[in-house]
């Protein structure tokens, strides 16, 4: 059995990381879906709010398993018995910085990296512009 794991802030999960999501779970037997908990990051949304939004949003995947995490990628790989790490890239800047971390990965794990490149329509889609977008409709009220 082929397992992977598909790692984020997810703040929020965006039509973006959906798609990673759909296009990974055609090919590996079981996909996590992480919210990794960042120290660096403020989020907007709690990790059970961010977790109940990808639930909803991947109900019809039978092959993923949502959860959250607060230590290394290569840590979860190991502790869940993961064989791949699954990540989205939008653009040349996405592409080193992922290819930075797959390095990571694969030196203090083993770990292979898989990556999907986003289709044209989502190319613009992020977490930060969502949330502007929140934030936008917050203050209008």
């Amino acid at each position: 059995m082929k397992t992977a794991v598909f790692t984020g802030t997810f703040d929020p999960f965006t039509e973006g990381h959906l798609d990673v999501a759909r296009r990974a779970a055609k090919i590996f037997d079981k996909l996590y879906v992480v919210v990794f908990v960042n120290p660096d990051k403020t989020p907007m949304f709690s990790v059970g709010e961010r977790m109940e939004k990808i639930r909803q949003m991947t109900k019809d995947i039978d092959n993923v398993e949502v959860s959250s995490y607060n230590k290394y990628v290569v840590e979860f790989c190991a502790e869940f018995g993961v064989d791949y790490i699954v990540r989205g890239i939008r653009s040349d800047s996405d592409y080193v910085y992922e290819s930075e971390m797959a390095a990571y990965n694969f030196l203090h794990g083993g770990y292979e990296t898989v990556y999907f490149a986003a289709p044209d329509k989502l190319k613009e889609v992020s977490s930060t512009k969502e949330r502007q977008k929140i934030a936008k409709c917050d203050t209008k009220d």
